[in-house]
This record gives C-alpha cells, sequence and structure tokens, in this order.
C-alpha cells in the first residue's frame, strides 16, 4: 500500500514538471526585427511633449512725428513707437536726434543730447517739460529753436495743446521769437519757425 503511494506521489510530480515545460515561454537567443503591422497598437505613437514652446509677438507700433532743425526752420520727421503713444516716449524719440540718414541730408537737433526733459501734466491739454541745466548752454537763438522743437512734437499727440517749462524744477521765463515768458507756449508762439510749406509740385 505504502509502494502504491509512493508512485502516485512521483507520477504527479512528473505531471506537474512536464506541464511546466511545456506551459513555459521558449526565450530568443537573439533580438528580432518587428514590422509596423506586428507592434501592438499605440507603442509607435510618440509621447507627448512636455516642454512648454513660448511665442514671441513683437510688440505694436504707432507712428509718431518729431521735429528736427534744417536751414533754421523746423522740420518734420517721421518715428514709431511701441504703443501706447505717450508725451515721455515722444520726448525720449526727440533727444535721440536725427538717424544717419537724416544727419546726411543736412538735419540736426538744436537740444543738447546729454540734457534731460521730464514730463508731467498739469491737465489733460497742457504738460510742464522739466528740462536739465544742459538745455540752457549754449546761443539763445539755439534755446528758441530747442524749445520750439519740443513745443511742436509735443503737441503732434492728440491732445496736447500747451506746454510750460521749468528748470531743474523751478518756473522759468523762456525765450521765443517774439519775447520771453512763462505761460504755457503752444505752436503759435513760433510760427515764424514752422516747417517751411512744400514747394508747388512736390510729393506730399
Amino acid at each position: 500500500m505504502r509502494r502504491s503511494r509512493r508512485w502516485a506521489s512521483l507520477l504527479v510530480a512528473g505531471s506537474m514538471a512536464f506541464t511546466t515545460v511545456s506551459c513555459g515561454v521558449q526565450g530568443e537567443e537573439r533580438p528580432e526585427t518587428l514590422s509596423a503591422s506586428e507592434v501592438p497598437y499605440g507603442l509607435l505613437e510618440e509621447a507627448p511633449s512636455t516642454t512648454t514652446s513660448t511665442t514671441l509677438v513683437d510688440a505694436r507700433k504707432v507712428g509718431l512725428v518729431i521735429f528736427l532743425v534744417v536751414g533754421g526752420r523746423l522740420h518734420p520727421a517721421p518715428r514709431s513707437v511701441t504703443t501706447p503713444l505717450t508725451v515721455a516716449k515722444a520726448l525720449s524719440a526727440l533727444l535721440a536726434g536725427p538717424e544717419e540718414d537724416e544727419a546726411v541730408a543736412g538735419l540736426r537737433s538744436a537740444i543738447n543730447p546729454a540734457a534731460s526733459l521730464v514730463p508731467s501734466r498739469v491737465d489733460p491739454s497742457t504738460w510742464v517739460v522739466d528740462v536739465s541745466t544742459e538745455f540752457v548752454q549754449g546761443p539763445t537763438s539755439e534755446q528758441v529753436l530747442g524749445l520750439a522743437q519740443i513745443v511742436f512734437t509735443l503737441t503732434e499727440i492728440p491732445g496736447v495743446t500747451g506746454v510750460r517749462f521749468t528748470l531743474e524744477g523751478a518756473p522759468i521765463e523762456v525765450p521765443t521769437p517774439s519775447g520771453t515768458t512763462s505761460a504755457p507756449l503752444g505752436r503759435d508762439a513760433f510760427v515764424d519757425l514752422a516747417p517751411a510749406p512744400p514747394e508747388p509740385g512736390a510729393a506730399s
């Protein structure tokens, strides 16, 4: 009876071993190349990128006219600045002076490039421009041209009609072709320096 049980145990063990071998997955000795049709669905798709892309957008520009000097009179010169157009941006463009091709053509600025021009608003139509001591250096005739450049440039901005001046924060009288004044100045104060009218037949 014991011998029968022993043989039965051996038969069961042998059967299990046979089952394990026959059901096992036989390993490949070397890698095998699969065609695209044999690859499980989805494994060939690229994984989504985790890198965040940044799109650079150019700042919008707005047209501006500054006034330079040629032949003792003002001359308009187009410029562009980033929006919104402000008095400070107009003064910065004016202080930069003529571009290279404009200088070759004879345009210049009567404003000392070392001067500072700091604007502040009195009311919606009137601004104060505080000038530094560098601005008042040089002949009075150059100061008048520089003042005219500022007044014409700022009154080119919609809504601005008058400009008053201070020197290093202190109220001053400034020279004009008709005398000195501390009142706000408009274009009429420098009418003799206004840009020359275009010649007949000249392109506009």
